[in-house]
């Protein structure tokens, strides 16, 4: 909210920062975003899907209200009559005021399976937590028929992954999984 009308089409979201804490280390550069607000004093700035991803990526960087903050420069925005706002500096950044939770649960958009290398690798629709993919709960199966499947598919029991939350997670296999796999196929 600020303290008068601005004038959206002036509008940099580059010089935002997000931060965990006021005076926090962990912080995020926005690299771009736009707004479809009305000039007001209560805009909303729209996010790029590519600085999601990049801030889902950090831990506890804006994933509750108590480690949200925002500081920026004064080339934000201006008000309508071309005055830069008052910037707020990292050290003292504000807290959200209203934080709605990420709700939107991540899709798979694609998988590879190499069998020399012996890893699959997902590609999912936003940035996953790496530390909750469990492997145990993957089956891989020869035909899109369940029925036929059960006879001619392998549940997974166990393997390594990336390290890195991301939207692309690489699974490396066991060696029993792969080699049971090999034979099955």
């Amino acid at each position: 909210h600020f303290s008068e009308t601005v004038n959206v089409s002036l509008l940099n979201a580059q010089a935002l920062t997000l931060q965990s804490a006021a005076t926090s280390s962990t912080s995020f550069e926005l690299t771009g975003g736009f707004s479809s607000s009305k000039n007001n004093s209560n805009i909303v700035i729209n996010i790029t899907k590519t600085d999601m991803d990049s801030i889902k990526a950090i831990l506890f960087l804006a994933t509750m209200k108590a480690n949200s903050y925002l500081s920026f420069t004064s080339i934000l925005i201006s008000d309508m009559a071309g005055n830069p706002v008052i910037p707020v500096a990292s050290e003292y950044a504000v807290q959200v005021t209203l934080y709605t939770n990420d709700t939107t649960r991540p899709l798979l958009v694609s998988f590879r399976l190499d069998m020399n290398q012996g890893t699959l690798v997902f590609t999912f629709s936003e940035t996953v937590n790496v530390n909750s993919f469990n492997p145990n709960q993957l089956r891989l199966q020869a035909y899109i028929n369940t029925t036929v499947a059960a006879f001619n598919s392998l549940t997974l029991t166990g393997g390594a992954t990336s390290v890195l939350n991301s939207t692309v997670v690489q699974l490396f296999m066991s060696i029993a999984d792969l080699n049971a796999l090999k034979v099955q196929y």
